[in-house]
């Protein structure tokens, strides 16, 4: 019974971690398109884009404490409410702060959830790296799916796109609250003193994934800048950045 429930519990973690990648590849494709159909300069997109990332480091540098306190589950219903309210945003206005309320809004649910899934996933009973691997697998796999099915909704208007991600969104918040109750992590004070790029075995990993945060910065920001003063159409760009997404 125990061991039905424990695969139940991943099941829905899954199809959440893909829940939130879709949601989050659709708002990384239609915030620069939008942004440029509103008029922004370019420039405005890479500050936009920077905005976001400073408040998912700030985000994530708070997960400690965060998961010290509340459940995983809640903090990933609570990423998966934050990136509905800022889909929303864009779709109700497109003043520029507008833009920088969404932006913010994207960086901290980001930020947030993707550790808080990898947590939730690892305390499940089994062998953790596989499901850490799966996890990662499949929130990959959401962002693939996502540019795609926001250029091709983009055919319609973008803010057509943004509805996707407002529903699945939405959607999250529901299946989210069926995660199994962990409690809070119970930290340790010794462990935390040290920064994360000092400790033993960490440190390469810490400044590869800066690097590759840095680059990610720039697919989702200016590639699509590029590839709209190239005259491509949304949906062609949509699945070029699936493209890349997956490769």
């Amino acid at each position: 019974m125990a061991l039905a429930a424990d695969l139940d519990d991943r099941r829905r973690l899954i199809v959440l971690v893909v829940a939130f990648g879709i949601s989050l590849g659709v708002t990384a494709f239609a915030y620069p398109l939008l942004a440029l159909e509103t008029g922004l300069s370019a420039t405005a997109v890479g500050l936009l884009a920077a905005l976001s990332a400073a408040f998912q480091i700030g985000a994530k540098l708070s997960l400690p404490r965060l998961l010290a306190k509340y459940m995983d589950r809640s903090l990933m219903i609570f990423s998966m409410a934050v990136m509905m309210v800022s889909a929303a945003i864009l779709i109700s206005t497109s003043a520029l702060l507008g833009f920088v309320v969404a932006q913010i809004a994207q960086g901290v649910a980001r930020g947030i959830f993707h550790t808080a899934s990898q947590t939730h996933s690892v305390r499940i009973p089994g062998i953790p790296a596989r499901r850490l691997a799966l996890v990662q697998t499949m929130g990959q796999l959401g962002k693939f799916i996502g540019p795609g099915l926001a250029g091709s909704l983009a055919t319609i208007s973008l803010r057509a796109s943004l509805w996707a991600a407002v529903v699945l969104t939405v959607g999250g918040v529901i299946l989210g609250s069926t995660l199994d109750a962990k409690p809070p992590y119970q930290r340790d004070p010794a462990v935390l003193r040290t920064p994360i790029w000092r400790r033993r075995g960490l440190g390469r990993g810490y400044w590869g994934g800066a690097v590759s945060g840095a680059w990610t910065g720039i697919a989702e920001s200016f590639v699509p800048v590029m590839l709209v003063r190239a005259g491509l159409p949304a949906s062609t760009i949509g699945w070029m950045l699936s493209g890349a997404d997956g490769s």
